[in-house]
């Protein structure tokens, strides 16, 4: 919701006032077409007050063939005009898509037409700029005429000023050309004539490659007739479109109501081409002067009456037309470079500023000098908006430091200068290269912030999980580069990061699931568990001899961080050492337990104990176990020697009881030496 009640839906067309949209009035439950006004220009009150005024206009009239004003009002800085929805084409796309149409088709337009000019004329309603771009075609062929922003009210003394759009020069009339705010209701029957012609041959009546061109044939060539241009044309039908384009006034229909009755005398089958009709109003009028003289009797008198008119008119013409052929040749000259940048353009401003000042002020060419003024205009605010665009973008390099939300901007404001066509190319162009160069900037200051990054990963403290840590911090880098620095992620910064995360994560599958798998450290724990410290740590200088031995695993570790390759590096080290820790520490406790059994006399449970860890333990730290069972094996010959003559001495002192045949001391003695 832009404005307040209305869902916009979708955009119908753009001009230099603003867009019109097809929107939803949400109270109502209909569509209306929305004309907004541009916001720039809503700032300004002339361009808020024509908005409004054609509103009131349009309010005030109500006919089948004029798109009928709904709704006029604002909402925030947005102004707006809300219309009548009207379901078809434009007379412009049907011409493109279909050319030159059946005259009975074109002729019944141009009648509907007629009529709503009738219509608002009753009310004191000029158009002046009637146009096939602003007639609508519904499906079933009935026209409706629309866009009253450049029309003229009864109140309306003077609506326009050097640099206001005057219409549009290849329907425009001659006085229409001359001085925009001087039109009567025969600048729309000269426009509705012109329409008339395109609708019949297919073409406008006029072509140039430039606008000073373009309106100097309006002012003062008279284009080929319809028929000559279409030999299909009836002569009724030419002559008609004759008359609404004739250049002087005089000749030309007065009212809408002279249009019709002609019309309607066409599709009646009565001709409306004068007799003796030679294709020149002025000729005709002559001679139609001279008739009338002729029938009174003065047949010299009307000759010489018809050669002073004739002569008078041919120099009035000769001396206009050479003062208009010197404010022609200025125009021409100012305007021949037709620049395109901004300078030249400023250039421009000033030189037809001043040509509207000086002695051509009052020329024919006034009209086009003005045209002209308002295009520098329209191609110099053009320039204003792109550089607008690139204020933005350069605040948001410089406050956020982001390259890739300053290109994209500038990419995203291209559209719309794309659609005002010739005078947004330049800009346009501008546009984009400063959209490349700052891609290119990016890039390079992503090669900058990668180094940066490397350099800072290189410089981590070593750490059992580096590798983790460092491809964390890669993979936020990398990140933050896309969304900050470059276009793509083919982009020279990316693939540098990506190819570390690639050795990365190359080197760790190449560890984990080749030479330190799973089954692996399985197996490790396995042995473990089952206190065979000899054999895991097999298994685990196995794997370290495997590691050092894959040239292209080392490969891997030169290209990554040195923490995260020493990382890498010490994984099978560092397990190793656990089994050494935890065989250090299993020693220690059969080392305990065989000298508890050692101190209650129980040494061949001991030895068994030492001799057990011996064969289990690693090779380095049997000493201590060794050790304690020499040392045990010594006590126990010591015993065994001291028993043995303990025991002797006592079967002696048995023998001699039983000498002394005193048996009971004799079991007595044999008593304690079992004991």
């Amino acid at each position: 919701e832009v404005v307040r009640g209305y869902r916009i839906l979708e955009r119908l067309g753009r001009g230099g006032m603003g867009s019109v949209y097809r929107a939803e009035q949400l109270g109502m439950d209909r569509i209306v077409a929305l004309k907004i006004l541009r916001r720039p220009l809503g700032l300004e009150e002339q361009h808020v007050e024509r908005l409004r005024r054609e509103a009131r206009l349009v309010g005030g009239l109500d006919h089948p063939n004029i798109v009928r004003g709904l709704d006029v009002g604002q909402h925030g800085p947005y102004h707006y005009f809300a219309m009548e929805f009207v379901e078809g084409e434009t007379l412009r796309d049907l011409l493109r898509r279909r050319g030159a149409l059946p005259e009975a088709e074109a002729l019944r337009i141009v009648e509907q037409v007629c009529l709503a000019l009738d219509h608002a004329h009753s009310r004191e309603v000029i158009h002046r700029d009637v146009k096939p771009g602003n007639i609508i075609v519904t499906p079933d062929g009935t026209p409706k005429l629309t866009d009253y922003g450049l029309a003229k009210g009864p109140s309306d003394f003077s609506l326009t000023q050097s640099g206001v759009t005057i219409g549009t020069p290849q329907y425009i009339s001659p006085e229409q050309a001359r001085d925009p705010s001087r039109v009567d209701i025969q600048t729309d029957i000269y426009s509705l004539g012109a329409t008339a012609y395109h609708m019949l041959t297919g073409i406008p009546p006029h072509a140039s490659e430039t606008l000073a061109g373009l309106l100097t044939k309006v002012l003062y060539e008279k284009p080929r007739t319809s028929r000559q241009a279409n030999p299909r044309v009836s002569p009724g039908a030419s002559f008609l479109v004759e008359k609404m384009m004739a250049k002087q006034k005089r000749h030309r229909y007065r009212t809408p109501r002279e249009v019709l009755r002609d019309l309607r005398s066409l599709a009646a089958g009565r001709s409306i081409v004068p007799r003796n009709w030679e294709g020149d109003f002025e000729v005709h009028e002559v001679r139609r002067r001279s008739r009338i003289l002729l029938g009174a009797g003065t047949l010299a008198l009307a000759v010489l009456a018809g050669v002073v008119v004739l002569l008078q008119h041919r120099v009035r013409q000769e001396e206009r037309r050479r003062r208009e052929e010197a404010a022609e040749q200025a125009l021409v000259e100012i305007t021949r470079s037709r620049p395109r940048d901004r300078a030249g353009l400023e250039a421009l401003r000033d030189s037809l500023d001043a040509f509207l000042r000086g002695p051509h002020a009052g020329s024919p060419s006034r009209g086009a000098a003005e045209a002209e003024l308002e295009n520098a205009l329209k191609f110099l605010e053009a320039w204003d908006d792109a550089s607008g665009v690139l204020l933005e973008a350069q605040r948001m390099l410089r406050e956020q430091g982001n390259w890739r939300m300053a290109a994209e901007y500038i990419e995203g404001k291209v559209q719309g200068f794309r659609e005002l066509g010739a005078r947004g190319r330049d800009p346009e162009r501008m546009l984009r290269g400063r959209a490349d160069e700052i891609w290119v900037q990016g890039e390079e200051e992503g090669e900058r912030f990668v180094g940066e990054r490397l350099a800072a990963a290189a410089a981590l403290p070593v750490e059992p999980d580096a590798a983790r840590v460092v491809e964390d911090r890669l993979r936020r880098d990398r990140a933050l580069l896309l969304d900050r620095y470059v276009k793509s992620e083919y982009q020279s910064p990316v693939d540098r990061i990506d190819r570390v995360l690639g050795a990365l994560g190359q080197a760790r599958a190449t560890i984990e699931e080749s030479h330190f798998g799973k089954s692996l450290r399985e197996e490790v724990e396995r042995a473990l568990r089952g206190a065979e410290f000899g054999a895991a740590d097999a298994l685990l200088a196995s794997a370290e001899e495997r590691i050092r031995a894959d040239g292209l695993l080392q490969a891997l570790l030169e290209e990554i961080p040195a923490p995260a390759a020493r990382d890498f590096r010490g994984r099978v080290p560092r397990e190793r050492q656990r089994v050494r820790e935890l065989c250090r520490s299993w020693l220690e406790g059969e080392v305990a337990r065989a000298g508890e059994a050692a101190s209650r006399g129980r040494f061949a449970e001991a030895l068994s104990i030492l001799e057990s860890a011996e064969g289990r333990s690693l090779p380095d730290l049997r000493e201590p176990a060794a050790a304690l069972r020499t040392a045990l094996e010594e006590k126990r010959r010591r015993a065994d020697e001291a028993v043995g003559a303990v025991v002797e001495g006592m079967l002696a002192a048995v023998l001699q009881e039983m000498g002394r045949r005193d048996f009971a001391a004799a079991s007595r003695r044999l008593d304690e030496a079992a004991a």
